[in-house]
């Protein structure tokens, strides 16, 4: 008899489940957030809303959600007959604004990216073209809009 099981996690609300399909799923149960206990807020502040659709200047392939609530997006076109371009923007849900911040990046297309303690993004890796990644690492630090190159890995890290 094959048996499959399914793990979900949920990091805001921090809830994890798991069951067999040959089960029926119990209820999640929510763990305690870290630290004293905030008072929900009410209406959709506390419940969450949809709203139109926002249109982007670019395909967002990546994200990053900054400690200040912008939203780091990039991405590449490596389309055939595109001249290659890699675009990086901030985007700030507060105010609808977009900010390019691509100057002072290396390609960071198909890089993996890690918060650092310090708060900075490292974006380690991108595109030179398929299968075929980047040696280069940066960091970004959002309290002052800029990137800062670090010591390059190794090994090209593609995906």
């Amino acid at each position: 008899m094959r048996r499959t099981a399914l793990i979900i996690s949920l990091v805001a609300g921090s809830a994890v489940a798991a069951f067999s399909c040959d089960d029926p799923p119990p209820p999640p149960t929510l763990a305690p957030p870290h630290g004293p206990r905030a008072a929900a807020a009410p209406g959709v502040a506390a419940q969450g809303s949809w709203s139109p659709p926002t249109t982007w200047p670019i395909v967002a392939a990546h994200l990053a959600v900054l400690p200040d609530g912008r939203v780091m997006t990039w991405v590449s076109s490596d389309q055939p007959g595109d001249v290659e371009r890699h675009e990086v923007h901030t985007w700030d849900p507060a105010t609808g604004v977009f900010t390019d911040i691509t100057a002072g990046v290396h390609n960071a297309f198909c890089a993996a990216e890690v918060f650092l303690g310090d708060g900075r993004l490292l974006v380690a890796g991108g595109h030179i073209s398929d299968n075929k990644g980047l040696k280069q690492a940066a960091t970004f630090d959002w309290r002052m809009n800029a990137w800062q190159s670090t010591a390059s890995m190794r090994a090209g890290r593609w995906y």
